[in-house]
């Protein structure tokens, strides 16, 4: 984690009597959180379901999330993303070394071909993750950091 990416409260510090600072997830290299829940759920896969390589349908920082995590885990990544995904979204998520297939007019048809793809490609399907996936990894920070952010 890098400390430019946390930031301090004023204003919540000042009401609580107590000095708060955040981890700023928009400032993660596709803006969202949605980094952290793909990239946890991958590393909960086997070594064997990861090695598959993993596949997700997703228009936008889902399929970034899932993109990046594979790079970063260096496994295949396929994502299914509707026809009209903003290009700039489709060119981010190549870009971190994703396969994109452009299917369908909308995220529902992209997923049917999601699902009829995992089989064609072996991969594990990458859902987006639920409230509850995120709350067992919370962005967190530690002490040291916040000490380290002062000197």
């Amino acid at each position: 984690m890098a400390y430019r990416q946390i930031a301090a409260c004023a204003a919540l510090s000042a009401r609580l009597g107590n000095t708060v600072s955040v981890k700023r997830e928009d400032r993660q290299p596709i803006h969202s959180f949605k980094l952290r829940g793909a990239y946890n759920k991958m590393t909960a896969l086997s070594a064997e379901e990861l090695a598959r390589g993993v596949i997700c349908a997703s228009a936008g920082n889902h399929a970034q999330g899932v993109a990046l995590g594979a790079q970063r885990l260096g496994v295949r990544a396929v994502i299914v993303m509707p026809r009209f995904t903003p290009g700039v979204k489709v060119e981010r998520t190549r870009g971190f070394g994703a396969e994109v297939v452009l299917h369908g007019d909308t995220l529902e048809e992209a997923r049917a071909a999601r699902v009829a793809a995992e089989g064609r490609f072996d991969s594990q399907l990458l859902p987006v993750p639920t409230e509850a996936d995120l709350s067992r990894h919370p962005p967190l920070f530690s002490l040291p950091h916040t000490r380290a952010r002062r000197d």
